[in-house]
């Protein structure tokens, strides 16, 4: 009786560190989607070296999927994430040197975040977070006989805040901010270089899906 009893003990220990490491354990991985406004910031254009003119754009538009990691254990780490990300940003360009043009910049993006999320003990938690990574940048302006691409290296910066509604179990609603740029992407048109700076503001709504 004795060593059932013991057993029998042993059994409820071993069950109940079970039921500890179960309630312990969480979803480690998750995938993103997001979708965005962007608000280009207007540039100069250097064409051979010289200012061909200031360039304004229309708003833009975009949209992201993101393979993310979160380490989890105790302290800071418990609320750090990284991120593997890809993102497609589209805007036209709406004047040159004040002329309008109908033409476009299309910039797709491949980037490694870092994401810290601010204990707040409810459902509702702010995020901050920053990534670098490679931008290419296509321009086509047919005007100028422009239709060149050119990878260079880009960063990022974000804020936001994400929902995680009891409803929807392993599921983050977000809403944020982003700033995005690059280093100057430079094309070719014949022998003349061309080149500008971009830096963009961006609005974005978003899913995470911890899994």
């Amino acid at each position: 009786m004795k060593k059932f009893s013991l057993a029998l003990a042993a059994a409820l220990s071993l069950f109940g560190l079970s039921a500890e490491a179960q309630e312990r354990t969480w979803p480690n991985w998750y995938v993103g989607l997001h979708a965005r406004m962007a608000w280009v910031e207007d540039t100069d254009l250097n064409i051979g070296g010289t200012n061909a003119g200031n360039v304004e754009f229309d708003n833009g538009y975009g949209a992201g999927a993101s393979l993310g990691y979160m380490p989890g254990g105790d302290g800071f780490m418990n609320n750090t994430r990284f991120e593997l990300e890809y993102s497609f940003n589209q805007a036209d360009l709406d004047t040159l040197a004040g002329a309008a043009i109908g033409d476009d910049i299309r910039v797709h993006s491949y980037m490694v975040n870092a994401f810290y999320d601010i204990p707040t003990g409810t459902s509702i938690v702010p995020y901050i977070g920053a990534g670098a990574g490679l931008a290419n940048v296509d321009l086509d302006v047919p005007s100028r006989n422009l239709n060149d691409d050119d990878s260079v290296f880009a960063y990022q910066f974000m804020g936001g805040i994400g929902y995680s509604p009891v409803s929807v179990p392993n599921t983050t609603l977000t809403f944020g901010y982003r700033y995005f740029a690059s280093d100057d992407p430079e094309f070719s048109v014949g022998t003349t270089n061309v080149d500008h700076e971009l830096s963009s503001h961006n609005l974005e709504v978003g899913a995470r899906f911890a899994f």
